[in-house]
C-alpha cells in the first residue's frame, strides 16, 4: 500500500554506515510509512541516501499519526537513539519538533542536525561524530 502522510520527517544520512530507523515501542500502535510504503519491518538507510517517513496510529492505515517515535540503530550495533517528533506547544506558528531525544548525555556515534521545520514536517541530517 502507498500513501502520503501529512506529518513526516526527511531523514538523510550522512554518516559512513548504514542507519536502521524503526519504530520507537513506546509507539506499540503506530505503522511506519517509508516513502509512501507501509512498512512492518525496519528501514536500512545507506551512507548518502535519504528518505521520507511517515506514521499512522491507524491499524489500517488510513489516518496520519500526530507525533512519531523513531528508533535509529547504527551500523547493527544495539539500538543506541530514539528521537520523538511532533508539533511544538505554545508557539504563535506550530512547528514539527523534536520534542524528546534519548540521546542527552551525548552517547553514542552519531549526532543529528534538525532543519527545514514546517507544522507538518521536518529534516533530520544524521552524521558521525568523528
Amino acid at each position: 500500500m502507498s500513501k502520503t502522510y501529512p506529518n513526516t520527517a526527511l531523514i538523510i544520512n550522512k554518516a559512513r554506515n548504514t542507519i536502521t530507523i524503526d519504530r520507537d515501542p513506546n509507539f506499540d500502535d503506530m505503522i511506519l510509512v517509508f516513502d509512501g510504503v507501509v512498512a512492518h519491518s525496519p528501514f536500512q538507510l545507506s551512507p548518502e541516501k535519504q528518505v521520507h517517513v511517515g506514521s499512522t496510529y491507524d491499524a489500517d492505515v488510513s489516518t496520519s499519526g500526530g507525533d512519531m517515535g523513531l528508533c535509529f540503530t547504527y551500523n547493527s550495533d544495539e539500538r543506541y537513539m530514539e528521537v520523538g517528533s511532533g508539533q511544538a506547544v505554545g508557539l504563535s506558528s506550530p512547528q514539527f519538533q523534536v520534542i524528546s531525544d534519548s540521546e542527552d548525555d551525548g552517547g553514542g556515534p552519531l549526532v543529528y542536525v534538525p532543519t527545514d521545520a514546517t507544522d507538518t514536517s521536518i529534516t533530520l541530517t544524521f552524521k558521525d561524530k568523528s
